[in-house]
């Protein structure tokens, strides 16, 4: 059983991380229908603050008109909200954020300023399943502590050359994208990409190449087939893992279109219209795979 002075001291101390908390916030009549409070009570920069019951206006007044404590916050969250269409010039105020998540929302544009008032801090940016039909992805190396950007389920429809040092995992899930641009790609610690249900043209392969600390690419649902030519997936990464190429309606392998596999890399090519499985194609795979963990999937449709 928990003895009275312990049950006072965490009792006591809760009330003390409770009021804590409080201070870090404006009173709640001057946000509402935004909400804040602590997520981590460690920290320094723990607040959150959750909007997801505005509208952009209210928004705008809850950052711009009260009085907040610190403008360096933790978190900022927008979700299941149909009411706010952009977040404009100046949305934020003097605040900035670790992290931002839009999830189900009718954001269409995010101005430039709304990212970059969190430059200096922002680790996370997350806009999903939400209307976004550009995205400001030349600020991306003003970002210096940017490490994950999810983009997934937007309408996008082209993707710049990134440049990021900083940037470890990309997430562009279902959006419309055909155009990847390779000219000038450079982000040298990305460790996953992810590029599946994207009617991608022209595959980047001179991005793959260049990604040497990749550890997980997929492309599941990215119009590859008929044929992964040779060169295609040249892969320079030693910490490979993961390769996900289901559902392209590949029917062609050619020798030398996947190189660079790793002993324990997983590569999934299932649900596609391969029918033979030629030697000069997948030996030289499962000689490096046999050395390892790895794994080889191939089934699908015809085999």
């Amino acid at each position: 059983m928990i003895g009275l002075s312990t049950f006072l001291c965490i009792s006591i101390l809760s009330l003390a991380l409770y009021a804590n908390g409080n201070n870090d916030c404006p009173p709640d009549e001057d946000i509402r229908p935004c909400t804040c409070g602590s997520t981590d009570l460690l920290s320094e920069t723990s607040v959150k603050v959750d909007c997801s019951f505005s509208t952009g206006e209210k928004m705008r007044s809850a950052f711009n008109e009260a009085s907040w404590p610190s403008s360096q916050l933790a978190h900022f969250y927008l979700r299941d909200n149909e009411e706010v269409k952009e977040l404009p010039d100046g949305v934020f105020g003097n605040i900035s954020f670790k992290s931002i998540k839009l999830w189900k929302t009718a954001v269409e544009t995010i101005h430039p300023s709304v990212i970059l008032s969190s430059k200096d801090r922002l680790s996370y940016l997350t806009i999903g399943y939400s209307h976004l039909e550009t995205f400001p992805f030349d600020l991306l190396q003003r970002l210096s502590h940017l490490e994950g950007l999810n983009l997934v389920m937007n309408l996008l429809t082209s993707l710049p050359a990134l440049q990021s040092d900083s940037l470890r995992e990309l997430k562009l899930l279902g959006n419309r994208i055909s155009k990847v641009n390779e000219d000038g790609w450079a982000t040298p610690n990305l460790r996953l990409l992810e590029l599946d249900y994207n009617p991608i043209s022209v595959f980047p392969s001179a991005v793959i190449k260049g990604l040497e600390r990749l550890e997980e690419f997929t492309c599941v649902f990215c119009n590859l087939g008929p044929t992964l030519s040779s060169g295609l997936l040249e892969f320079h990464s030693s910490s490979l893992m993961k390769v996900l190429l289901g559902f392209n309606e590949i029917s062609a392998v050619d020798a030398g279109s996947i190189t660079g596999v790793m002993p324990d890399t997983t590569i999934i090519l299932n649900f596609n219209d391969v029918v033979t499985l030629k030697e000069e194609t997948f030996r030289p795979i499962l000689e490096v795979l046999s050395r390892g963990n790895g794994f080889l999937n191939v089934t699908g449709y015809n085999l």
